[in-house]
């Protein structure tokens, strides 16, 4: 679990306050214990009962002023602190916590309310300065943290596939994360996602100068269609930088399984809202990918061919059980052991000059302008780290290394930690009516405010008052939260024509335009042959051989339950390419799948990775399935490169603890 802070810290404020004997419910003022409550650089402090009770500011999820007194008092004024904080030594896990201190050093309720307020924005800036000093964050604003204007509450565009997974995404949403992010007073705008592609077709045109982040309640396939929508844009290099958080209600989950485990955080969805809610930014990286017919598509998370693209796929039938879907899959696949001819093409991370060539034509991305943080700049990317050579084991391979007319030999992998991914893919098409959502038609929903709104499977939204607010399904925040100044975005004007149900069923790509088109925007690629059907330069290496897995990854996981390795970083500026070939029996790929959630895999002689700057992938063997974060591509020649740290993801990664990208 996570690291605790050292409890030597500056105090920066004190008051006497009275504390409830039982913290999380006031009985009566005969009931409290009067302490002093220390506000120290990481901590909240005080007694109760002669004992000393601490709350970390890392841990805080929101504070609450009551707008009116206890009973028994007409003077005192009272605030709800609740956080999120490990309990337990042995086998840890968070907790959810409520505090209640009461103000009552005044003779009247409006002084001992302004006392409340004073301390409630002392906690929050001191807060947000812990936080950014404790975990990694990509953007330097240290000229506004002393301003109070930076308390202006976060606003988010929050995404929900309503059938991704076993389709509770709008459900799981409302009951585990919405609490949590109406007390952190986090205002939001809910788009429920209604067709393959919608999400993409969006952020082509969003104005996300206008929010602070983008969540999406989903499998790794919204991501998917998010980063191809921001980099189809005129200004992609800003936009892209927009901070992107995870929940994981879909399938796959790759990319949560994957930030939830740098920051040594359970895997849970209410720990990915709070992650979200109370945690850092990290820089991302994101793939340039050729496919047959030439056009480009962009990946954040990983690429399959062979058994793993196969269960992806045909296990969509199952995705009403969830991850357990790819368990049942990968069964069936072993049974069927289906092989692959092709080659597998990549560049060393080490081949000489390759990092200068990437570097050169893709430029240094525009200052982003989000939100309230519009004065932010964006932090110069670290050092590329340097990799250490990896060589390949020779079995059934065929290895040719054009450069110089060298041949080399292949070796088994470096033994290294792993963790857990196989990934999904979204289906968003949706179809029947959700009537289950609390909107406010003025954009601002109270605590007890229950207006449900509208959705037609065949007409565009409508709220309560028979207004249809283009792609808006509401917006919330509480209306006793630092006021937020700035206008709610407005969606392009969108007709939502939904698709009929799919029953889980992948769908084709010639049925989502947003899959075919050609990008004009985007970075460059000049590591890449013009074509995927041009030669490969000479300084890339080229296996030859019946595979039974390729995948190359950008994210330590897979999916939550199939970690690709475990050493394995996001951001590292690198492809880590897994592969199998043929001569692995049955029985060791059940072994590799016993193994996948652990990293224990990587113990197998027969299980080879290698690191890459820029890959292909030409099948022979066909037909076949390829995909890219969980989607199908066109199956034929593919090829992909890297371009570090071109976006940015929400995590608890603290400084202190960094992990091996080698």
């Amino acid at each position: 679990m996570a690291e605790r802070s050292s409890p030597e810290d500056t105090e920066i404020r004190r008051c006497k306050v009275s504390i409830p004997l039982a913290p999380t419910f006031f009985r009566s003022t005969r009931s409290v214990s009067q302490s002093d409550l220390i506000l120290t650089e990481t901590r909240l402090i005080y007694e109760l009962g002669g004992k000393r009770h601490e709350i970390l500011l890392e841990d805080l999820i929101g504070i609450q002023v009551l707008q009116s007194p206890p009973p028994n008092t007409d003077t005192d004024c009272r605030i709800e602190i609740n956080s999120y904080p490990l309990v337990g030594t042995r086998k840890a896990s968070r907790k959810f916590v409520e505090t209640v201190v009461q103000f009552d050093s005044a003779s009247s309720f409006q002084d001992n309310l302004s006392t409340a307020v004073e301390w409630k924005k002392a906690i929050n800036l001191q807060c947000r300065r812990a936080v950014r000093k404790i975990f990694h964050y990509d953007v330097q604003d240290s000229a506004v943290d002393d301003d109070e204007a930076a308390l202006v509450p976060r606003h988010f565009l929050v995404f929900i596939n309503p059938v991704g997974g076993p389709g509770r995404g709008v459900s799981d949403f409302r009951q585990h994360v919405q609490p949590l992010f109406d007390l952190a007073e986090i205002n939001y705008n809910i788009i429920v996602t209604e067709r393959q592609g919608h999400a993409q077709d969006i952020m082509k045109d969003y104005d996300v100068t206008q929010i602070d982040g983008i969540v999406l309640s989903s499998g790794d396939g919204l991501l998917y269609e998010v980063i191809n929508g921001l980099l189809e844009r005129e200004d992609w290099e800003s936009a892209v930088k927009t901070p992107i958080g995870m929940l994981p209600t879909g399938s796959g989950n790759a990319l949560c399984a994957s930030t939830l485990y740098e920051a040594n955080e359970e895997y849970n969805l209410t720990n990915a809202a709070f992650q979200i809610i109370r945690g850092g930014i990290i820089p991302m990286d994101i793939a340039t990918v050729q496919v047959a017919d030439d056009t480009k598509r962009y990946m954040t998370l990983l690429s399959n061919w062979g058994m793993v693209a196969d269960v992806d796929i045909e296990s969509e039938k199952w995705r009403s059980i969830g991850e357990t879907r790819f368990l049942l899959g990968g069964l069936i696949s072993i049974i069927k052991k289906k092989t692959y001819r092709g080659r597998l093409h990549y560049l060393p991370v080490d081949t000489p000059g390759s990092d200068d060539r990437a570097a050169s034509e893709i430029g240094p991305a525009s200052p982003p302008t989000l939100g309230t943080r519009a004065t932010e700049e964006l932090t110069e990317e670290n050092s590329e780290a340097v990799a250490t050579a990896t060589e390949m084991e020779s079995r059934n391979i065929t290895i040719q290394v054009t450069a110089e007319g060298s041949q080399e030999a292949a070796s088994s992998h470096p033994k290294e930690d792993s963790r857990t991914g196989v990934e999904g893919v979204e289906d968003s098409s949706v179809a029947g009516t959700i009537d289950d959502q609390q909107v406010a038609s003025n954009g601002s929903r109270e605590r007890e405010l229950t207006l449900p709104i509208e959705i037609d499977s065949t007409e565009t939204l409508k709220q309560p008052d028979g207004s249809s607010p283009s792609a808006h399904l509401y917006a919330s925040s509480y209306t006793h939260a630092v006021s937020d100044s700035r206008i709610s975005p407005a969606l392009p004007s969108l007709q939502t024509t939904t698709s009929e149900a799919r029953n889980g069923e992948q769908v084709a790509d010639s049925e989502s335009p947003s899959k075919s088109r050609t990008f004009v925007q985007g970075p460059k690629t000049p590591l890449l042959p013009k074509s995927v059907t041009d030669p490969v330069p000479g300084d890339w290496v080229t296996l030859d051989a019946e595979f039974l897995i390729a995948s190359a990854v950008m994210i330590p996981h897979m999916g939550n339950g199939f970690i690709a390795d475990p050493n394995f970083s996001i951001g590292t500026g690198r492809f880590r390419i897994l592969y199998v070939c043929s001569d692995m029996g049955r029985f060791e790929l059940l072994s590799l799948l016993s193994g996948a959630d652990s990293g224990n895999h990587l113990e197998m002689d027969k299980v080879k990775l290698v690191d890459a700057r820029a890959y292909r992938i030409e099948p022979i063997t066909a037909p076949g399935m390829l995909t890219l974060d969980g989607e199908v591509v066109p199956y034929g020649p593919m090829q992909g490169q890297v371009h570090k740290h071109l976006a940015r993801v929400m995590c608890r990664k603290r400084r202190s603890t960094h992990s091996q990208t080698i």
